[in-house]
């Protein structure tokens, strides 16, 4: 929380424009906490993907430096598929070739695996969540990526932080991580060049009471640091329905925002026609539920 207090003092939002967003109502104060956690996941670790042609190909450069990583961490992977190129060039590129730092981070990663059991995350019950917060890993964009879509504004993260389960509540998030990384790995053992994954989120519906209580931004906070622990993965991360006020915020970001954060995050307002037209550029309809524009049945 000390991050998020600090952000405040960082000259974007002592901008014009979030200034005037800041008034002196309940929904102004929680509405800036909640855009400071936008701005830690957007700025303090970017973690978007690259096209699959370039994270398929190794330079010169990254050979040498995979090389020399290679020997640093080997001795602390476990499973096969941790020592191959495509995963450890993940972790070099993330610390943009720096060897103690892709080290550190891998090393992170690793003990919050067994420190969290991860290994095992895929076969936890979750059914009482799956109900009251559903998302879906079972559809694929026109190359073949997994899929991680839901609308969050239909979620009520307050009643599950309220009744004690907001460490299960990011755990069950996870989960759809490790699904999607799961099912990456599977598709390149049989040949296919899929690397990355597409985030679909709709924010219909969203409400401060539900989603954005002072009790719910530690949780939040939460599910974004822990995708330091998937870098690369997502090709995009698509925000339809999105609320006005994340609009302005992202639109004054853009600017300072990593190249690759700029190029995967899409940000649609309540436009359905303009969204619907993105998504089916990169999706079919039938890989896509109705509350995207899709003829599957919807998870609700």
């Amino acid at each position: 929380m000390q991050l998020l207090k600090n952000l405040f003092n960082i000259p974007y939002f002592k901008s014009p424009e979030v200034q005037a967003m800041k008034v002196e109502t309940s929904f102004g104060k929680i509405s800036s906490l909640l855009l400071a956690v936008v701005v830690c996941f957007l700025l303090v670790e970017p973690t978007f993907g690259i096209p699959v042609e370039e994270d398929l190909t190794i330079t010169y450069k990254e050979k040498v430096a995979l090389e020399k990583f290679r020997q640093l961490v080997l001795e602390h992977l476990k499973d096969d598929y941790m020592k191959q190129d495509i995963y450890l060039i993940r972790w070099l590129r993330a610390a943009n070739l720096d060897l103690k730092l892709a080290e550190q981070k891998l090393l992170d990663n690793l003990k919050w695996r067994e420190e969290n059991d991860i290994d095992n995350l895929l076969s936890e019950d979750f059914s009482d969540f799956e109900r009251d917060y559903p998302y879906t890993t079972d559809t694929y964009d026109k190359t073949g990526r997994p899929m991680i879509a839901f609308t969050f504004g239909d979620w009520d993260l307050r009643k599950a932080v309220l009744a004690g389960q907001a460490r299960r509540f990011t755990r069950y998030l996870d989960r759809a991580f490790e699904n999607v990384t799961t099912q990456i790995r599977a598709k390149q053992a049989r040949g296919e060049n899929v690397t990355q994954s597409q985030f679909l989120i709709n924010l219909e519906n969203f409400n401060l009471a539900q989603q954005g209580c002072i009790q719910c931004l530690p949780a939040i906070f939460t599910y974004f640091q822990h995708q330091v622990y998937y870098p690369n993965l997502a090709d995009n991360i698509v925000l339809v329905n999105t609320p006005t006020v994340f609009e302005v915020v992202l639109r004054i970001l853009r600017p300072i925002m990593a190249p690759e954060t700029r190029v995967a995050l899409k940000v649609f307002g309540t436009n359905r026609q303009q969204w619907q037209q993105f998504l089916y550029s990169i999706i079919d309809k039938d890989q896509l539920s109705r509350d995207f524009g899709g003829t599957r049945s919807s998870y609700r």
